[in-house]
């Protein structure tokens, strides 16, 4: 063989494997190595909104688990700008579950639900694409859908919808998720086949101190009630409806983490006395009562940590958002209702 046609064969091949590597890079499910994942300590992770992300210390949580003599865990707080359980599931399937479904060592997954988070008449615009693009059918249970949510119900994709999807999916929240998503997959394909987990997590901000946790640190409690109300009442629990879409997200996110082999968990953050009174009344015991059934149904846990109602105004930043004192405070006690007890009933 000449010259000539060993460096044609030399560019050829080269070309091959230059493809190759574009379409693994494009697909990680096709032709590419399944990476797995080793810790050597409990991981619990809190899937939650900006109450678990001002409110729950991850490093206090591990501190009491230590405490008890238990071996000390991974704690982190996972919240990317959600705020239904629709969001919740959108993060977990792009984020978490990836790695998740792949470690060694399955551990817990903390899910706070809120009463906003469970009102199918409400839904972010990123989570709202994220949902139509995902099943191509809108929520048949949202009240006020906008044009583009009823051409959807109607089975109508055309065009003009095409191009509202389009638009939102250029907003931050689900540019966040899809650039996680691909920091992932490239991620995948630098490591080893199988890989320390949390090496792994620290390419997420919450998989580095202080772990997702940011709290408010004021000198003095400013409750914002008017601009909480205003935002509730009139916005977030507006034609408030439960039992739909959001009660499906919620079950369907339960189960996910259930066949991941994780143990999935329900929480509900402390409110101030001001902030129920957002609620029409009987609603927010209709969402109580939604959480207590698909805890029984699903057989998960459901820990209120403010079920005794002793948190105080001092406690708060605003209505519904601890301050650090009062962070630290339901840290603790989330550490002995929920951690603890699931923890000594792992195998």
């Amino acid at each position: 063989m000449n010259a000539k046609a060993v460096a044609s064969l030399f560019f050829a091949l080269l070309f091959l494997a230059a493809a190759e590597t574009g379409l693994r890079m494009l697909d990680p499910g096709k032709g590419s190595r399944t990476v797995s994942y080793t810790t050597r300590r409990p991981v619990i992770v809190n899937l939650g909104t900006s109450r678990t992300f001002r409110g729950l210390s991850p490093e206090e949580i591990a501190d009491v688990v230590e405490g008890a003599g238990m071996e000390r865990p991974f704690v982190a707080n996972i919240f990317e700008r959600a705020a239904t359980n629709v969001g919740l599931l959108m993060i977990y399937m792009e984020t978490v579950r990836p790695w998740a479904a792949r470690t060694d060592r399955p551990g817990i997954v903390a899910i706070e639900t809120r009463g906003s988070a469970m009102n199918d008449s409400y839904l972010l615009r990123d989570e709202e694409a994220w949902l139509a693009e995902r099943r191509r059918v809108a929520p048949s249970s949202r009240n006020e859908p906008s044009g583009f949510l009823l051409s959807l119900r109607a089975g109508r994709f055309d065009l003009a919808s095409r191009i509202a999807l389009r638009k939102v999916r250029f907003t931050r929240g689900y540019r966040y998720v899809k650039r996680m998503a691909a920091r992932r997959r490239r991620a995948g394909h630098r490591q080893e086949e199988v890989a320390p987990l949390e090496t792994y997590l620290e390419t997420f901000s919450w998989g580095r101190k202080p772990y997702g946790w940011k709290p408010f640190n004021v000198a003095a409690a400013d409750l914002r009630v008017d601009e909480c109300r205003e935002m509730y009442a009139g916005k977030l629990l507006k034609n408030y409806r439960v039992g739909g879409i959001q009660a499906d997200a919620l079950v369907e996110l339960v189960r996910a983490v259930k066949e991941d082999g994780w143990t999935p968990a329900l929480y509900l953050m402390p409110l101030t006395g001001l902030h129920r009174t957002f609620y029409k009344e009987g609603e927010y015991d209709l969402f109580l009562d939604r959480v207590r059934r698909i805890s029984e149904e699903e057989g998960v846990v459901a820990v209120d940590l403010d079920r005794e109602r002793t948190f105080t105004d001092s406690d708060f930043r605003d209505t519904h958002h601890l301050r650090e004192k009062g962070s630290i405070k339901v840290s603790r006690r989330f550490a002995h209702r929920l951690v603890l007890p699931l923890l000594r009933s792992r195998p």
